[in-house]
């Protein structure tokens, strides 16, 4: 046993560092197109020790201790060598090459090896041969910016903003317009009435990249309209690579405060799920459980929380395995952060009385909101693939994202059906979510192994599984007389939820490109299929506590505060099962896509992307009350696509695109009953007679590529949705009640800048600089009744969007600005980046009843990081997030006043760390 377990070890370190020879290692790509090139020759100048590039165009040569050319050569194209690569025992030196096409074909082109630092570059040079228009950011941006997770990272791409710090907004198009895929295929979202995933789950360090694309190609999914986002993963490296990391931060509103609020959880939060201690303690099918069966600790702590604190390992490597190649990455990453506001506000607000002589909104609610956030983020990660030949290659990606949030909450102030006495309120909540996904896939290539470009076949088969859960979330609410006496509060039920999400996704692809030339030019011809399935389970379970004593529990005490004890050790004290059942649902969707497109370099300079997909759809949404109509959709879709590209010249591009996508409503909005969201304190009715939306997209865009590594792009865009889908609120429910219906045709109009320049010119060759800036206005077309309402209750709103019968959409801001100033000296290896981001005044909250739309307003973000290599293997960082501390602030206009609808701020953290790197 431990010599098979030596010999594992061996394998995994990689034989190579112990043997006398070296590693001469690379990968080969066109110039002009960035491809790789297959079946390129490799040679040791003077030897006939070489190699041919493979499926990837890669290359692997065994050599001895010593400096060597190496020479790379390709039928029609210049032959390169690459002088003075040094190599010593037991080390992998990573050589790239750039093959470039010329009339003189037989010249040698030489140049002496450099190390490359190419991860931002290779991503730019990936958007630049693009035939769609595409923006990204590489996981080097993502290190410097100091950004832990992918929703931190991704705002910073342009056009791109971040909502509810999970969300992810495109052009102003919500999550409903966005698709995130995971390395290709497809992922679920974790909230019941999102339709995408929630970004906050990726922790950063496993992450190589992320690409936005932004216009449609028929080999993708046709449900995106804003963006289509793929997170890649880390893929296994070109030699043995290990890195380990620790950091320790302090936020100056949570770190060592001992008001920090907790209570009693589970004992395992810390590795962000529940221990059964919150699960629920009787069937939910049993109408009058016993109260005994349910823990009474409703107590609210505080606590003195230790630093923030966030780990990372990881180990790469790739091994030959006679004539097969087996490479591998795993990943492992712990983040524990806390977050604590003592001052935040909430309000809710109505018109009442005389509405022409109002100059202010009747407050319903009005509370000073304490809360305090202790948050978990762990993943792992383990990547495989196996070259069988030069020709064949498949892989195993397995991934792990684990996230767990503890929230206490205590709120103080008053409400209006009783402004004499003093409301307090209290929640517990702990939510977990969970996704671990499966992605088998495959890359084979056909016919001569000397053919630059062969036929190729790649596919993908990914199995998904997602788990959300928000275990015992308690609320208590009392009032304070003037005379401190205490009574429950009446209007806010003492009540317990257990809430479960779990779902399934299968994602199949499969894709054919078949090459071929126009005019000496290379194109290609692709067509594919891929099939996704979908199955929820949502499960709402709600209990509410009641006695048959009187309501009175005596006086505050000494320090202000009331122990709900009190109450829950009470002998009368009972407790019901108010569950509906028909707020539980069952969803299924099926996807099923072909397409067919060519990719036509029809002159040198002028390239077409033209083809179309289509996709046959079928959800069904199911209550637990077999007594309520299904949701039902059933559509056959043809989506066209078109892109021109025009290369103004060799580095510069002019891009015109026009697509059809779609967007189809969620299980929720479809599923034809009403529940109370407890969280929005409302009800929501489902629509069955639902449509999808289908969208025309036209873009045009000029990009200048001036240097490697910088990038000047001006881009404008227009869209049209018709038969948008969107929230409204009933006119004829007597309390508070929203659906979601199909409006009339909503539009977006906008214009996006991007700079990334060095400042070398001037003399700062460590520095660069980047901003990148978009403007966005949208129209959505306000529900007839809905703006009846508005208009008679409100006469006077001439001025305002609501009286043209129009609102933006939700979440759209007028714009977007992001900034950077980097500095990086490879010889003292000092690294430093200052990164700002704001985003216009964006709509948050649809009102009802003609109260104005809630509104959040701008608010600067500021972060600094500076890193320090001490050698070649040890690096330390310091980072500073959220330097100018703005408020959260969520508000509503009203005739001359400002009313607080949310109010909150979440403090500065700075942290410090060490990493340790072999490569």
């Amino acid at each position: 046993m431990q010599r098979i377990l030596l010999t594992f070890l061996c394998v995994l370190l990689g034989a190579s560092v112990f043997a006398q020879n070296g590693t001469i290692r690379g990968t080969v790509t066109d110039g002009e197109t960035g491809e790789a090139m297959i079946g390129a020759t490799v040679v040791i100048k003077g030897t006939t020790n070489g190699a041919a590039t493979d499926i990837d165009g890669k290359y692997a040569i065994s050599v001895a201790a010593g400096t060597y050319t190496i020479q790379v050569s390709y039928v029609s194209f210049q032959t390169k060598e690459v002088k003075d690569i040094e190599v010593k025992a037991g080390q992998v030196v990573v050589q790239n090459v750039k093959l470039g096409t010329d009339a003189k074909a037989l010249d040698v082109v030489v140049v002496t090896a450099k190390v490359e630092r190419k991860a931002e570059v290779a991503l730019l040079t990936m958007q630049k041969k693009s035939a769609l228009v595409q923006d990204g950011i590489s996981a080097q941006a993502i290190s410097r910016a100091g950004d832990s997770n992918a929703a931190g990272a991704i705002k910073r791409v342009t056009g791109v903003s971040v909502e509810g710090g999970k969300y992810v907004y495109v052009r102003g198009l919500g999550d409903r317009y966005t698709k995130t895929t995971l390395n290709g295929a497809d992922i679920p979202g974790l909230d019941p009435n999102r339709n995408t995933v929630q970004m906050d789950l990726f922790p950063s360090n496993l992450i190589d990249n992320m690409v936005i694309l932004k216009t449609f190609s028929p080999d993708l999914p046709g449900n995106f309209t804003g963006g289509y986002i793929n997170i890649n993963t880390k893929d296994f490296p070109d030699r043995f690579t290990f890195q380990a990391s620790a950091s320790l931060g302090f936020n100056d509103q949570a770190t060592f405060n001992s008001n920090f609020l907790t209570y009693n959880g589970g004992g395992i939060d810390f590795l962000g799920f529940d221990d059964g201690s919150r699960s629920l303690p009787v069937s939910r099918d049993d109408r009058n459980p016993d109260v005994n069966n349910f823990s009474r600790d409703y107590q609210v702590q505080t606590k003195s929380p230790f630093l923030n604190q966030s780990y990372s390992v990881s180990v790469g490597n790739q091994i030959s395995l006679g004539t097969k190649k087996f490479g591998y990455i795993a990943g492992l990453s712990y983040r524990k952060t806390n977050q604590f506001f003592e001052s935040g506000r909430l309000g809710r607000f109505s018109l009442a009385g005389f509405v022409q002589d109002l100059d202010d909104l009747n407050p319903n609610y009005n509370v000073v909101n304490k809360e305090a956030n202790e948050t978990v983020l762990w993943g792992a990660l383990l990547n495989l693939s196996l070259k069988l030949n030069d020709r064949n290659k498949i892989g195993l990606n397995l991934m792990h994202n684990q996230n767990g949030v503890t929230e206490t909450r205590t709120q103080s102030g008053f409400l209006d059906q009783d402004p004499a006495n003093t409301f307090n309120s209290f929640a517990l909540d702990f939510q977990s979510r969970s996704l671990s996904t499966a992605q088998l896939k495959g890359e084979h290539a056909f016919g001569s192994s000397k053919e630059k470009k062969p036929i190729s076949l790649d596919w993908i088969s990914a199995a998904t599984i997602s788990l959300a859960s928000q275990p015992d979330l308690r609320f208590f609410g009392y009032d304070v007389q003037p005379d401190g006496t205490v009574f429950i509060a009446t209007n806010r039920n003492q009540q317990r939820f257990f809430r479960n999400l779990e779902q399934l996704n299968i994602d199949n692809k499969i894709n054919l490109t078949v090459p071929f030339k126009i005019n000496g030019n290379d194109s290609r011809f692709k067509t594919g299929a891929a099939f996704t399935l979908k199955n929820r389970d949502f499960k709402q379970t709600i209990f509410d506590y009641g006695t048959s004593g009187t309501n009175r529990f005596g006086q505050v005490g000494p320090d202000g505060t009331f122990d709900p004890a009190v109450y829950f050790n009470s002998p009368d004290l009972g407790i019901n099962n108010t569950t509906q059942f028909r707020d539980s649902y069952t969803g299924t969707e099926s996807i099923i896509g072909a397409y067919v497109m060519g990719d036509l370099k029809l002159t040198s300079k002028f390239r077409v992307l033209i083809g179309a997909r289509f996709e046959k759809t079928d959800i069904e949404v199911a209550s637990d009350d077999p007594l309520l109509t299904k949701g039902i959709l059933d559509n056959a879709d043809i989506l066209p696509a078109l892109n021109i590209t025009y290369e103004l010249k060799k580095d510069m591009n002019l891009r015109l695109a026009y697509g059809r996508t779609l967007a189809r409503p969620v299980f929720r909005e479809l599923a034809p009953y009403a529940s109370y969201n407890a969280v929005g304190g409302i009800v929501e009715v489902g629509n069955p007679n639902l449509k999808r939306s289908l969208i025309d997209n036209i873009d045009l865009r000029w990009e200048m590529y001036p240097t490697p590594g910088e990038i000047v792009t001006l881009s404008f865009f227009y869209k049209r949705i018709q038969d948008p889908i969107a929230t409204a609120f009933s006119i004829f429910a007597p309390n508070a009640e929203i659906t979601w219906l199909n409006q009339e045709d909503a539009t977006v109009l906008g214009a996006e800048l991007e700079v990334r320049k060095r400042l070398g010119f001037i003399g700062l060759n460590d520095f660069s600089i980047g901003t990148n800036i978009t403007v966005v206005t949208s129209e959505l077309n306000i529900v007839e009744d809905e703006l009846n309402v508005i208009r008679s209750i409100d006469p006077q709103r001439i001025t305002d969007l609501a009286s043209k019968g129009t609102r933006p959409l939700f979440a759209q801001s007028p714009f977007l600005i992001n900034a950077y100033l980097n500095y990086a000296n490879e010889n003292n290896g000092w690294q430093a980046s200052l990164n700002f981001n704001i985003f216009g005044r964006r709509m948050v909250v649809v009102s009802q009843r003609a109260v104005p739309d809630v509104y959040e307003k701008p608010r600067p973000a500021l972060d600094f990081t500076l890193k320090k290599s001490l050698n070649e293997n040890w690096k330390v960082s310091f980072r500073a997030r959220n330097l100018l501390n703005p408020d959260y602030r969520q508000e509503i206009d009203f005739r001359s006043s400002t009313s607080v609808y949310d109010l909150s701020n979440r403090g500065r953290t700075f942290s410090l760390g060490v990493t340790y790197l072999i490569e």
